[in-house]
């Protein structure tokens, strides 16, 4: 997503945990000369503040079963501040295919995740994927304001 970003002229940032993540992302961004920022943290104890975030779209780049510990512990730092941080949207990768033992089934995956913080659908929009061997289907992106 901050490839793709970038790409199209926004300032991007990635926040990732693994250090080798981290590493490759830099080396594509320097042999690709597609240039992006990439902070080695972990995004629920990051603070945000400092990154000056104005106008933002944050993107969960994980499935529901995996993000929503994520996406929860960043849309609380987000009310904690939303004074300073109130154009923000966030972008949920979400799932046609749940698996056996999946909690939320509603909304790609995402419905307990949106109901919560009362968020609005702005768009859902498929898009081709290969994330996980068990998707036969395109992946859903939900957007919110």
């Amino acid at each position: 997503m901050i490839y793709c970003g970038s790409i199209l002229g926004l300032h991007s940032v990635g926040i990732e945990i693994h250090k080798d993540l981290c590493d490759l992302q830099n080396e594509i961004s320097i042999s690709s000369n597609v240039k992006y920022e990439i902070i080695n943290s972990d995004s629920n104890s990051i603070e945000y503040m400092r990154l000056g975030l104005g106008n933002t779209m944050i993107f969960i780049s994980a499935l529901p079963e995996l993000g929503e510990m994520l996406a929860y512990g960043i849309m609380n730092q987000f009310i904690k501040n939303k004074e300073k941080l109130s154009k923000v949207g966030i972008t949920l990768m979400g799932s046609h295919t749940h698996r056996k033992y999946s909690r939320d089934k509603s909304k790609w995956g995402w419905g307990k995740f949106i109901d919560d913080f009362e968020l609005k659908i702005v768009e859902c929009l498929s898009l081709p994927s290969s994330r996980t061997l068990d998707e036969k289907r395109n992946t859903k992106f939900v957007h919110d304001p």
